[in-house]
């Protein structure tokens, strides 16, 4: 909702009504708008500190090896990277909320799933689980694989639904992650073996920092929160859904707008 442009022709009786509603949105908006700063300032200068808090101890455990101590500095490590891990949604979700661009208006969506892909490899490998990526085509055409949108927002998105499948898919489980490729669209799916959502929970979770109640692993609640805003603006749609043959569950990105892997003024492909 936005203020009235009191210039408009308002009927006098309720003019007083009008300009106490524009007041109490322009307030709202200032208090939204404070509260999106504080937290992109906050986890900022949070960054930094719990990126050194972790090297100390680290350093701490190597320096001290033994028995007493080594378990203790492990649970030290694991909550320090579980704050790190927070911080870093909450600045990706920050910068959702503003609404703020690299300026780029494609991204080449299957170089950025190999690349998060590879990137999470070694937590994936820390949990024995099995991580794929598997490129399904429906119609043949061209190879390449652009889609409308910010690169980096886009980044982020496929991050964070992988990073939570792996987070929460038991030891020796698996994650594919799916680009579904159509004429016009693209759809990415990432499916996984863990023990899903309750049903009537599959609408919350896209809440921020709401967690399913069946759930034991380390996330923020903030992962889907932040692929619901990408793929909104991105002009996609978000599913979430248990999966029909076994435990696990599957979310979609569907409806990613294919477009050319030309820029506007380019006389040949990037």
């Amino acid at each position: 909702m936005t203020p009235v442009d009191l210039a408009d022709d308002i009927p006098t009786e309720i003019a007083p009504l009008v300009s106490a509603l524009n007041d109490l949105l322009s307030r709202l908006a200032k208090a939204v708008q404070a509260q999106r700063v504080f937290v992109a300032d906050a986890a900022h200068e949070l960054r930094t500190p719990l990126t050194a808090l972790k090297l100390q101890i680290q350093v701490a455990r190597r320096e001290n090896r033994s028995i007493e101590t080594g378990s203790l500095f492990q649970k030290l490590e694991e909550r320090t990277n579980r704050a790190i891990h927070l911080v870093q949604q909450l600045l990706s979700l920050a910068r959702e909320d503003a609404a703020t661009s690299n300026g780029k208006p494609r991204a080449n969506l299957a170089r950025l799933a190999s690349q998060v892909v590879a990137d999470l490899s070694v937590l994936a490998e820390q949990k024995e689980i099995d991580l794929g990526l598997e490129r399904v085509r429906i119609e043949t055409g061209s190879d390449s694989l652009y889609v409308a949108g910010d690169e980096t927002s886009l980044g982020s998105m496929l991050t964070n639904l992988v990073d939570n499948a792996i987070r929460y898919t038991p030891q020796g489980g698996r994650v594919d992650v799916r680009l579904v490729i159509e004429v016009d669209t693209v759809d990415v799916e990432v499916v996984d073996t863990g023990p899903g959502i309750p049903e009537v929970e599959l609408d919350r979770v896209r809440d921020r920092f709401y967690r399913a109640g069946n759930t034991s692993g380390t996330g923020s609640g903030l992962g889907l929160a932040i692929a619901v805003k990408v793929a909104t603006k991105c002009r996609a749609e978000l599913l979430i859904r248990n999966r029909q043959d076994r435990a696990g569950l599957s979310v979609a990105v569907t409806g990613l707008k294919r477009v050319s892997n030309v820029n506007p003024g380019d006389t040949k492909a990037a």
